[in-house]
């Protein structure tokens, strides 16, 4: 040690400075290192605190996002645009099967339908009317037995309910039997559904929930007679195979009448793998 006035100082003590400034960088370096081993998981991060900020514009891919958890309200108008198709040159109301005050038209809501902002509405005022509204072009000679999957939404009220439970629109197709020894080649194969709730939309399934019947001779023939004993799905598919022509369908449609008033909607038509959305400004099929 020496000594200089009236301070003590260590001989060398700028170095030793020097080392433990540079053991001290060692150690914070150290631990920075072992804080960045510990990776930042999902149980690290408070549920709900995270937002469009945090995350990196752009860095969200398509192997990011799980199939099936999209929805139509998660897409921008013009992907929905791109998605579906306009098919309405051939959906208008059929006339000749309307009767009295009998009307269907495309409309907005009511409130939210499955498909969009729009469905078909459809009313009767009377049990004298009749309300149709299909297509009488696309599905021409196409297979009744080549139907698979059928099925719509449907919108209803307390007030429908209260005429009749089950007082709803069906699918209805005008058909040509094929059927040996019956003369008629004419016949509406029509879809009886079961009773829904009233205020909501509800799906139905036309294979599986609710019955069916034929009109005219093949009615009778059949053992499906719309006016007397109805049928399941399978079964009249089954009643129409009776070894010769195969039966073939001439139009599509909704229909309602004559038996009760109604006023509701429908929507989501599904025939096989398409699905028809009804909106304000059209026909549309998607995908």
């Amino acid at each position: 040690m020496e000594t200089t006035g009236r301070k003590h100082r260590w001989k060398g003590s700028g170095r030793g400075r020097t080392i433990a400034a540079i053991a001290a960088a060692f150690l914070i370096a150290g631990a920075a290192t072992a804080g960045a081993a510990k990776l930042i998981t999902g149980a690290d991060v408070k549920n709900g605190s995270l937002t469009g900020k945090d995350i990196k514009d752009g860095s969200i891919t398509q192997k990011d996002v799980k199939n099936g958890t999209l929805k139509t309200a998660d897409l921008s108008a013009n992907a929905l645009r791109a998605l579906i198709a306009y098919e309405g040159e051939n959906w208008s109301i059929v006339d000749r099967n309307v009767i009295g005050n009998g009307d269907s038209y495309l409309r907005a809501g009511p409130f939210e339908p499955p498909m969009g902002i729009g469905s078909l509405g459809i009313r009767t005022g009377s049990p004298d009317d009749a309300a149709a509204f299909g297509n009488q072009v696309d599905f021409l000679n196409d297979l009744v037995a080549d139907i698979t999957t059928l099925g719509y939404s449907v919108y209803t009220t307390q007030e429908n309910i209260d005429e009749a439970l089950n007082n709803l629109p069906s699918i209805r197709f005008e058909i040509d039997p094929n059927l040996d020894g019956v003369a008629s080649n004419f016949s509406t194969m029509t879809f009886v559904p079961d009773a829904v709730l009233p205020g909501a939309w509800m799906e139905i399934d036309a294979t599986t929930t609710g019955m069916w019947g034929l009109t005219g001779a093949a009615g009778p023939a059949t053992g499906c007679d719309l006016n007397l004993t109805l049928c399941t799905w399978d079964d009249l598919q089954t009643a129409l195979d009776d070894g010769g022509d195969a039966a073939a369908i001439l139009t599509v449609q909704f229909g309602k009448g004559r038996d009760f008033a109604f006023s509701g909607a429908v929507d989501q038509l599904v025939i096989n793998a398409q699905t028809f959305d009804f909106e304000p400004n059209g026909v549309f099929t998607s995908p």
